[in-house]
């Protein structure tokens, strides 16, 4: 009987079915290292998405792509050359991953280096061993960071080369037509953003080329008004000026400046209208004539309001000749319905006044040497604008309202008559050099709700008589009143939107905030975080040791969050105990470990009476979300954390 062999006919089918399984777990195996690897890229190349289309400064998109090329690719450093077309030279943008500066010393030549072949030729090179070319390159470079292998990619878009992307290593490597691939992808990403923030620029240029036409076309029609009537010349200049100054002084936000401005060069654009038999009569109008000059206000709203461009800025046109009481014209606005930016440009308008020759009289004051005005900044007194030859001393100088000078002034209503020697011991008076005669007459801008500046002209002393004494009076009292409603108005303005205990966004400004960054989120498609974060057992601790001592610790946790937080991210009081902070561009991660943050901060810090804790509800923007349900959603997590024993976070 023959002895059956081990590799019969029935184990080698065995071996083989084993053989086509490991086979089969191996291609499996390969397929999902692959899958991997590509899905890796695909979130690689997303992040980089994300930075471009969140931002239009291409270095945050080209610090997100190095960080990815290097992870990515297993590269050590990487770097972004940008093209100069007119010297033919790529210069340094961006790099990652170096041990030292030298690379941002570096400008490649476009026609005697690799990068240059790059450029020219259109196509990747790789370098595997750099110790082995001859080819220009930057040989401090390489040796200081011990580079052994390098490889560039020009940076195309739309046809154009943009500049290169350069990767190092410091071992020698083969690498394989994937890793090329990706490169070039990464590459191309690179370059649409270079390209968008190229397009961005060039489309911001012209915009701002377009409002500077439009502006010098708005200063120069209000020259050729001042040159109608020579009387005036260099006044729409000079009360621009002043009224820009005092409106950055007490506040106005940038973006209302420049309707200002516009508004305060164009306010006598009306005049056009009236005969010039009324504009530059040398006497009194008469009662007729006066109604007719009235006009002027209604002839400027007629002209502008149909410019899109400049309906912004037809507060100070239409309505400079109003007054508090209602008695101004044209349409008799009285107290806060007359626009802050008229009664801003009121005061400058006042003070011109006092200065310069009008049609109807002489200036006031005669010979003035200098004037100016300065706002009340709590224990302080800021010139906001000093005009005339000695102007430049005075400008942006501060005064203690404790120095015995500026206490002499605020002890009375009525003006102080100083002498130079007495003004020289006030910052800004040092060096001026006036005739000792001359004097120098301060008046304190007195008002309802105090002291609001003060207002000084230097003149020969006898350059003023009694009449012009009480004419300036007159003037000198509505500059007071305007100024100080002006400075109320802001003020108001800055209430409504802050707590007063904290100094935090009230829930109504954090609220419409949230808007615009839901918003934001929603069209760049980046994360938004909210918390929601409430004082443990406040009402407890209120009871107990009263609501001097629950201010106090709702101050000290609003303070916590101030320091726990970003300067982009926004907190704001919600009401009582409760707070909501929004936190643009951060994922989950970085939600919980801010929120954490916090919550340690409270639980830590040494209030009086008792420890104090905080509860906080975290969630993230989904789409479509509006900020009810944004709110909704953190408060909801917010009291999962109150009932599984408060003193922490969860996130909904």
């Amino acid at each position: 009987m023959t002895k059956k062999g081990f590799f019969d006919a029935e184990n080698i089918q065995l071996f083989q079915t084993f053989a086509h399984q490991a086979a089969a777990a191996l291609e499996n195996a390969n397929l999902y290292e692959k899958s991997t690897r590509r899905l890796q890229h695909i979130q690689a190349l997303r992040k980089i998405d994300m930075a471009i289309n969140g931002s239009i400064d291409p270095r945050v998109a080209s610090t997100v792509a190095l960080q990815e090329t290097i992870k990515e690719l297993n590269v050590d450093a990487a770097a972004i050359f940008r093209l100069n077309p007119y010297i033919q030279k790529l210069e340094f943008v961006a790099g990652y991953g170096f041990y030292t500066d030298t690379i941002e010393e570096i400008s490649l030549s476009s026609k005697k280096s690799f990068a240059g072949r790059a450029v020219l030729e259109r196509k990747t090179i790789y370098i595997p061993d750099i110790e082995k070319e001859d080819e220009d390159i930057a040989k401090d470079l390489f040796r200081v960071e011990g580079f052994k292998a390098y490889c560039v990619v020009p940076l195309i878009a739309k046809g154009r080369v943009l500049g290169v992307l350069e990767v190092f290593m410091r071992n020698p490597r083969i690498v394989n037509n994937e890793w090329r691939e990706f490169l070039e992808t990464l590459a191309g990403q690179i370059a649409i953003a270079i390209d968008n923030a190229e397009l961005f620029n060039n489309l911001q240029r012209s915009n701002i080329e377009l409002l500077k036409a439009y502006d010098e076309t708005i200063e120069a029609l209000s020259y050729a008004l001042d040159l109608k009537d020579k009387e005036t010349e260099g006044h729409s200049q000079r009360v621009t000026e002043l009224t820009l100054s005092i409106a950055k002084e007490i506040g106005i936000p940038e973006e209302q400046l420049i309707h200002i401005k516009r508004g305060a060069l164009l306010h006598d654009i009306g005049k056009m209208g009236i005969p010039d038999s009324i504009l530059l009569k040398p006497g009194k109008l008469s009662d007729e004539e006066w109604e007719i000059m009235k006009m002027h206000p209604v002839y400027a709203y007629q002209m502008l309001s149909h410019i899109e461009y400049l309906r912004p800025a037809l507060d100070i046109p239409y309505c400079h000749h109003e007054k508090w009481d209602g008695s101004g014209y044209p349409r008799g606005l009285k107290g806060k319905e007359i626009p802050l930016a008229a009664r801003i440009f009121a005061i400058v308008d006042v003070f011109d006044a006092l200065t310069n020759d009008r049609p109807y009289r002489k200036a006031i004051i005669y010979k003035i040497e200098l004037g100016f005005i300065g706002l009340r900044e709590g224990d302080k007194v800021k010139i906001a604008q000093a005009k005339g030859e000695y102007g430049q001393l005075l400008a942006g100088k501060e005064w203690s309202m404790v120095h015995p000078v500026i206490e002499k002034i605020f002890l009375t209503v009525e003006p102080s008559f100083l002498d130079i020697n007495e003004l020289k011991t006030l910052d800004g008076f040092i060096d001026l050099e006036a005739d000792v005669g001359n004097k120098i007459m301060i008046y304190p801008l007195w008002t309802s709700i105090g002291a609001v500046g003060l207002l000084g002209i230097m003149f020969s002393p006898d350059s003023i008589d009694e009449n012009d004494n009480k004419n300036l009076q007159i003037y000198v009292n509505f500059a007071a009143i305007a100024l100080a409603n002006a400075k109320i108005v802001s003020r108001l303005e800055k209430e409504a939107e802050t707590d007063f205990l904290t100094g935090f966004f009230n829930k109504r400004t954090i609220q419409n905030i949230l808007i615009s960054e839901l918003e934001r989120a929603i069209r760049y498609r980046l994360p938004l975080a909210v918390i929601f974060l409430d004082i443990d057992d406040f009402k407890a601790y209120n009871d107990t040791f009263g609501h001097v001592a629950g201010d106090v610790m709702v101050q000290k946790t609003a303070e916590i969050i101030k320091n726990s937080i970003r300067t982009v991210d926004i907190a704001g009081r919600f009401g009582g105990e409760e707070f909501v902070i929004i936190l643009p561009g951060t994922d989950e991660e970085g939600a919980i470990a801010v929120a954490e943050r916090i919550r340690k901060a409270i639980e830590s810090y040494p209030f009086p009476h008792r420890r104090v804790t905080a509860s906080l509800g975290i969630t993230l923007a989904r789409s479509g979300d509006s900020v009810e349900s944004l709110l909704e959603r953190a408060d909801r997590a917010l009291y999962q954390a109150k009932r599984e024993g408060k003193n922490r976070c969860c996130l909904a």
